[in-house]
């Protein structure tokens, strides 16, 4: 009950549009339920829905297993490319939208990484980002060493988010807020924005000095 107003306000479809308004109490709820469906599939309606064909075609002997521990969502992104189905490329492009936000319902991700967010990234709170971004950082350092298995799970990540931008492009501005900050040219992107608003700005202060000049100009020819 206590997303529900949330939902109402602001999420009519998409867990993700949730992660980024809701109170601290609902994020709780809403994480502790994408991680049990991250883990486990089944528990997952729609992406079992609109992926069963892709899971036996791709990723039976993932989803043969006793115990699901997110192997059957790895392997479906692993394998973007080769999905065939819009409706299923959909619901494997939401859930790293969602890695994106909190890495904490990506466990093989988070798994992979559980050592170098807590040296690296500890002093972070989890969701809207910070710590998938932090990881990001800390990939693009050159002086930091990230564990060999975190390292390539990044790598995995960005090439996914890389392909899934190209077929499913930022919805919003929150969306794409997520995408920049959690980029890896994220610090390039944002010194082109401060560059570009520095320049409007200038612009701006010149067009008004010139306008102003102009006036005075005019005004003292009469």
């Amino acid at each position: 009950m206590m997303c529900v107003s949330v939902l109402s306000l602001f999420c009519v479809c998409f867990t993700f549009c949730l992660l980024q308004r809701l109170s601290s109490a609902c994020e709780d709820q809403i994480r502790v339920i994408i991680q049990e469906s991250a883990l486990d599939y089944r528990l997952d309606s729609q992406f079992q829905l609109h992926c069963s064909d892709e899971i036996s075609a791709l990723c039976s002997e993932e989803a043969a297993a006793q115990e699901q521990t997110g192997q059957v969502e790895e392997c479906l992104k692993l394998n973007l490319l080769k999905i065939k189905s819009e409706a299923c490329k959909k619901e494997v492009w939401n859930m790293l939208k969602v890695s994106k936000v909190d890495i904490f319902v990506d466990p093989v991700l988070h798994t992979a990484c559980a050592l170098d967010i807590k040296h690296h990234c500890g002093s972070l709170l989890p969701g809207r980002g910070r710590q998938m971004s932090c990881l990001m950082e800390a990939l693009e350092d050159k002086q930091i060493r990230l564990q060999p298995e975190c390292k390539k799970r990044l790598q995995d990540r960005i090439e996914m988010w890389s392909y899934a931008a190209k077929v499913a492009p930022a919805e919003g501005f929150n969306d794409l807020a997520v995408q920049v900050m959690t980029s890896p040219s994220k610090n390039y992107i944002l010194s082109v924005v401060a560059m570009v608003l520095c320049m409007l700005f200038l612009v701006s202060l010149l067009t008004k000095r010139v306008t102003r000049i102009g006036g005075q100009l005019i005004s003292g020819c009469f």
